[in-house]
């Protein structure tokens, strides 16, 4: 029989963030294929200052036959300090061990998510107190993500003491979940971790996100988080330079913590051919996507976010758009090696944008890559796929 399965992660919708998406497919999923799923998350709280602030202890709901708990957390206000957002996270991270101790049985299985890091801490006392099976879905590189992001130094203290308990602590997980390669190595060769490894990349719904035959009356879409995670500063180089382009046009769906910069940058520099839809609902999405012709993506250029695959791109490359942006290294080499999108290095912001500039020039190569995308997005992003295929390790 399959095991009850307790989900403790920070990122689950109403917030706006990335992985809230994610984690709620997969609990659904995994209540589809027989387990009894149950979700530890906060109050709703991200973007910081976007929701009411509850102090509740708890409020149990039952959301798509799935038991979600949410728990009281430090919610931060508008723009909030780096110590705000640390009481955020740890608070969540303390209450949800308390409540995991309280629900967790030794026949479960524990899956903690992080980021935040903070939540390693919670899979580990529970695995050690209760004795259960813990896997640990590792969405981000969280420590090494805030050391290139200015929040902490590598040679800080707090930085090599998270680092050696979390050699510590990996050696009591039996599952570990992992996006990418570049997570996956990290985690063996930086931290020894010696559980099983699964690739359980961010998926899509193929059923949903499929190619419609829509008229193409939009140029370039850019759906994303206005986050730290993205290069909110290179999408607004992007839009400055789309202005200067005649007959090309820019949409932007997305909601985050940057959004007032983007609009009042936008404002600032009266940019009319760059058209901002704001949160759209998720079966509105799909329809935006089918009448655009290039998917944009734009990673944050740290190391730790190199192969990074985002689930927007996911999703352009399931509607058959290719897709077109700058990133690292490791994001450049998977959509050369599937030929379904033209990335830039960071620091080639003109090559982009001469690419932009002549992209009608490009319609045979575009149609091609489109065409691949797809495909590629069949084999290695179906959302039922790569969660039965964690769900799987974790019942074995």
């Amino acid at each position: 029989m399959p095991k009850r399965v307790v989900v403790v992660t920070q990122n689950y919708p109403p917030d706006i963030i990335g992985g809230a998406t994610r984690n709620v497919e997969m609990a659904k999923l995994m209540s589809e294929f027989g387990s009894n799923v149950v979700v530890i998350a906060n109050h709703p709280s991200y973007p910081f200052g976007r929701f009411p602030k509850i102090f509740k202890p708890f409020k149990r709901t039952v959301e798509d036959g799935v038991t979600v708990y949410r728990i009281w957390t430090f919610q931060p206000g508008t723009n909030p300090a780096t110590i705000s957002r640390m009481a955020y996270h740890f608070t969540y991270s303390l209450n949800a061990l308390l409540f995991s101790l309280l629900l967790v049985k030794k026949d479960d299985v524990l899956i903690t998510s992080i980021p935040p890091d903070s939540n390693i801490l919670v899979g580990h006392a529970v695995k050690k107190i209760v004795g259960c099976r813990w896997a640990l879905d590792v969405r981000d590189l969280w420590q090494e993500a805030a050391s290139d992001l200015g929040f902490v130094g590598e040679e800080s203290l707090l930085y090599r003491t998270l680092t050696r308990y979390k050699r510590s602590a990996y050696r009591s997980v039996d599952v570990f979940g992992y996006v990418n390669e570049k997570i996956r190595k990290t985690l063996v060769e930086k931290y020894g971790a010696v559980g099983k490894m699964v690739h359980h990349p961010n998926g899509v719904n193929m059923d949903k996100y499929v190619p419609k035959g829509e008229p193409k009356v939009r140029d370039l879409i850019y759906v994303s988080n206005f986050g730290f995670s993205h290069d909110v500063d290179q999408l607004m180089h992007i839009m400055e330079s789309v202005s200067e382009i005649p007959g090309i046009d820019l949409t932007v769906i997305g909601d985050g913590e940057r959004r007032a910069e983007v609009h009042a940058f936008l404002e600032g520099k009266g940019v009319e051919n760059v058209h901002l839809l704001g949160l759209l609902k998720r079966e509105q999405v799909p329809l935006e996507l089918c009448r655009s012709r290039v998917g944009l993506i734009l990673i944050n250029p740290h190391d730790s976010f190199d192969f990074a695959i985002p689930i927007k791109a996911m999703e352009y490359m399931a509607c058959g758009l290719p897709v077109v942006g700058m990133a690292g290294p490791g994001t450049k080499s998977f959509f050369e090696e599937n030929d379904c999108g033209r990335i830039f290095l960071h620091g080639d912001l003109n090559g982009l944008v001469d690419y932009l500039r002549h992209l009608p020039e490009h319609a045979d190569e575009l149609k091609r890559m489109g065409e691949n995308a797809r495909r590629c997005a069949e084999r290695d992003f179906d959302k039922r796929t790569v969660t039965e295929r964690f769900w799987k390790a974790l019942n074995e």
